[in-house]
């Protein structure tokens, strides 16, 4: 196709004769596979994800959306995308980084991040044809933008990065926080009802350790051996609770411990 006969061979061997004022138009991520031949034929433009920016993913997401939906999310990429990237940038430490991600873009991760959680959100409310009001849509966007840029970040620094969203949300925060002093945005999602802040601890029950079913199973495990006459030994290289009930069985069927 790309010689001067322009001839398009299809994947099942038809030839499609290309006219002279036809064009061809590639948008390959790389050209790491690109023969000599390829390169030497083609006109090649250029475009570095840092100049392209995360902005036209953003925009050909949003005319996807409803008008009220993109009157009120446009103003929330402008005021908080750019902000949150350079300030994780600047002061935090991701602990998801390196060799996997050379090859894209961070920003466009997060962002792709950002627009898969606003859609699953968001989805609910346009499948009931519910308008919301621009302080839900904020919260909202403010939950999403939460996990989507602060998701890996280590516990130390999402201190820090709450700090900074709370700066930029303008008041439109839990209130009152349940504990003020060491709650964040990853304490809290957007109730789905009232579409207020409502802390995790109100759905999720509390879990406590199974102590009273933990030692049936382990005792299960070594009755097993003795039934079975399995010949095993238990090296105990660290101080477990895992130990504390299996040491008194073994003993008790003439296993060996190693510590």
């Amino acid at each position: 196709m790309l010689d001067d006969n322009k001839v398009l061979t299809l994947a099942n061997g038809d030839r499609v004769q290309m006219s002279g004022n036809m064009k061809a138009m590639f948008e390959p991520e790389n050209l790491n596979n690109a023969s000599p031949a390829t390169v030497s034929r083609a006109g090649i433009i250029y475009v570095s994800d840092t100049e392209l920016g995360w902005k036209p993913l953003v925009k050909s997401w949003l005319d996807t959306r409803g008008k009220t939906e993109v009157a009120a999310l446009a103003p929330l990429f402008e005021t908080y995308v750019d902000s949150l990237i350079m300030f994780t940038k600047l002061n935090c430490a991701p602990v998801m980084g390196g060799v996997p991600w050379e090859h894209v873009s961070a920003d466009f991760c997060s962002v792709g991040s950002l627009l898969t959680l606003l859609n699953a959100s968001l989805k609910p409310f346009a499948d009931q044809g519910e308008v919301l009001d621009t302080k839900r849509h904020e919260r909202l966007f403010i939950y999403c933008a939460a996990w989507a840029m602060g998701g890996t970040l280590p516990l130390e620094d999402r201190s820090k990065f709450n700090a900074h969203l709370v700066k930029l949300s303008n008041g439109n925060v839990p209130s009152p926080w349940v504990a003020p002093d060491t709650d964040t945005f990853f304490e809290y999602f957007v109730d789905p009802t009232s579409g207020a802040w409502q802390n995790w601890t109100a759905v999720v029950p509390l879990w406590e350790y199974p102590v009273s079913d933990e030692r049936p199973k382990f005792a299960s495990l070594v009755r097993h051996w003795s039934f079975h006459q399995i010949s095993a030994s238990l090296f105990a290289h660290t101080r477990t609770r895992r130990d504390y009930y299996l040491c008194p069985d073994c003993l008790s069927i003439h296993r060996d411990i190693q510590d």
